[in-house]
């Protein structure tokens, strides 16, 4: 349900996108260029409008008070929080999603993912509904509803039509967030949390998926969260992953989806050591942090994945 009172894990998620990955990470030190190439003049004007979105949200400073993670020099730097909602199973996710929603400095709805946030607003009080506005609909627009779009631009929200069929609604989305961010000339590039991105139809997951690499040096992060797993591509170098142990579970995993990787790891319970991980041969599924802190080298881009401990702990009750 929407609104309600924070549980005890809501202080923490909004570090989530830094803890996951520190300062040692190959994205610390990566040039802050896009490599999704130059946007059209038309995503140019969108992300402007988002942009001037941003500049125009009530209380950001007060809210961002205290909100910080470290470069690689140890500099304390604000987490720019964007919030995606995809239009998968797992959208809505009650102990992440309000609060990772009240942290954003945008919040950004893929298409259809918009009904399901005004069915949840219609079930909720109107002061809760009027909390859970989107800054953006993003999309072809060919799964919202007229309903959902009439309820949200009575709001406010701007509804973006983009209807080129060789893009699909998440890369869409995620194109424009970094039109803005480019405008924006920030110091600290986003960190953006996807919701819904996993759990449903195989090929729109490897769609979703498929991202991480396209959008690998766009963002300081770019995560996959669901209440079934959480995703993030770690580039070619070394990885210092540190684990929210009130958050996530120590299960994770090593996928190597853009071929071959030799890989070598400490603080796993299965370390490797100078291993090829490939499709096909050696991957490494259902492996654990033997506590908070995992170092991986790796000479290709590999798909981190690990699991949020509610679902751990039912896999655990099951066995």
């Amino acid at each position: 349900m929407l609104g309600g009172t924070a549980p005890a894990t809501g202080a923490r998620l909004r570090d989530l996108a830094g803890l996951l990955r520190g300062a040692q990470g190959a994205h610390a030190s990566s040039s802050s260029n896009s490599t999704s190439g130059p946007a059209p003049q038309k995503e140019a004007q969108l992300g402007q409008e988002l942009q001037e979105a941003q500049q125009g949200q009530q209380g950001l400073e007060q809210k961002k008070e205290g909100e910080a993670r470290e470069d690689a020099n140890g500099q304390a730097q604000p987490v720019k929080l964007v919030l995606v909602m995809a239009d998968g199973p797992d959208a809505l996710q009650p102990d992440f999603m309000e609060h990772l929603w009240d942290l954003a400095e945008l919040r950004v709805c893929v298409d259809g993912a918009a009904n399901a946030l005004y069915e949840a607003c219609q079930s909720t009080d109107k002061l809760a509904a009027a909390r859970f506005t989107p800054n953006f609909i993003v999309g072809d627009l060919d799964s919202i509803e007229s309903q959902s779009r009439s309820f949200f631009e009575a709001r406010g929200t701007r509804v973006i039509q983009a209807p080129d069929q060789d893009k699909h609604d998440l890369e869409k989305a995620l194109a424009i967030i970094a039109e803005a961010q480019e405008e924006a000339m920030l110091d600290t590039r986003y960190s953006v949390i996807v919701l819904g991105a996993t759990g449903g139809r195989l090929d729109h997951e490897f769609a979703n998926i498929s991202m991480l690499f396209k959008f690998d040096k766009t963002f300081q992060d770019l995560i996959l969260l669901s209440d079934q797993s959480l995703a993030l591509l770690l580039a070619p170098g070394k990885h210092t992953l540190i684990r929210p142990e009130d958050i996530i579970s120590p299960t994770c995993g090593l996928a190597p989806l853009a071929g071959p990787a030799r890989v070598t790891t400490s603080g796993l319970r299965w370390n490797l050591s100078n291993q090829v991980l490939e499709l096909g041969g050696l991957v490494s599924s259902s492996n654990e942090m033997d506590g908070c802190t995992a170092s991986i080298e790796t000479d290709a881009p590999l798909l981190w994945s690990s699991v949020p401990l509610d679902v751990a702990d039912d896999a655990d009750a099951t066995d």
